[in-house]
């Protein structure tokens, strides 16, 4: 992940731009790296509900005022790189424009910045869909099948740059399906687990497809699924929108300072 940033050094020292971030709201903590974890997840975490769900305008608004320190510490640039061959392509699930957005991204980096890989895994669980994600035109019940409907959609539309060089389409995907915890929505790890569970693989270098403010914490949490043996997992990400206020930053970096720190301390 040479592209992206995280928030602790490997001595697990935390970064300048993730203390001024504390200090201006105030977050009380010891300054070691389980002490700020355990704190952030009191402070910032909110948990039960999908990324969309978290902000309404008012928190919208708010972003602004720390929109400079959010871009120090790499939450809102697009993240991309260049001439990355991997086997999987992993793609991250998520509401409807979300998938479509990141695939069409993926499409742009495999035309415009040589990106290759062999399989593209399209993550998707038990979720039900929420009113804005239905299709009148098939009857779709969880995230897992809307996935696919889109990334089915997407080919036959010829938008995704690998099927129309190949000429094979959907010749080399994968589609795991993990279902919903009874009291969470299934997260990135689940949906990982999910696929190594469903299908043989091995190994392999791995480019991971999501949106920011969340590739680093999404590819982080990719890798401690995979195990440390999937030594190459590198994350790229569309720039973040507007629809995501303060408390979605805020509820990311807890959930990537506890990956980062579950990373570390296996």
């Amino acid at each position: 992940m040479s592209n992206t940033t995280t928030l602790f050094d490997s001595s697990g020292v935390p970064q300048p731009s993730l203390l001024e971030l504390l200090a201006q709201f105030q977050v009380q903590h010891d300054g070691t790296f389980s002490g700020i974890r355990a704190a952030t997840q009191i402070a910032w975490l909110t948990p039960g509900k999908l990324r969309s769900e978290i902000s309404d305008d008012d928190d919208r608004a708010k972003l602004q005022q720390y929109i400079q320190l959010f871009e120090a510490l790499g939450f809102v640039e697009q993240l991309t790189a260049e001439g990355v061959h991997a086997e999987y392509m992993i793609v991250g699930a998520g509401k409807k424009t979300a998938v479509e957005n990141r695939l069409a991204f993926a499409s742009k980096q495999w035309k415009e910045h040589n990106m290759r890989f062999r399989i593209a895994v399209m993550l998707g669980s038990g979720r039900p869909l929420q009113t804005d994600e239905f299709d009148p035109l098939f009857q779709l019940s969880n995230e897992a099948q809307m996935v696919c409907r889109v990334y089915f959609d997407a080919g036959s539309a010829g938008k995704l740059a690998w099927e129309a060089e190949r000429g094979q389409a959907f010749s080399a995907s994968h589609f795991p399906f993990a279902p919903k915890p009874e009291d969470r929505n299934a997260s990135v790890e689940d949906c990982v687990a999910a696929w190594l569970r469903q299908f043989k693989v091995q190994p392999s270098p791995v480019i991971c497809v999501f949106s920011q403010p969340f590739v680093v914490q999404q590819t982080l949490a990719v890798r401690l699924a995979l195990g440390p043996q999937w030594a190459n997992v590198q994350g790229i990400g569309y720039g973040a929108v507007m629809r995501y206020g303060l408390r979605t930053y805020l509820d990311n970096i807890a959930k990537q300072i506890d990956v980062e720190y579950r990373l570390a301390h296996p």
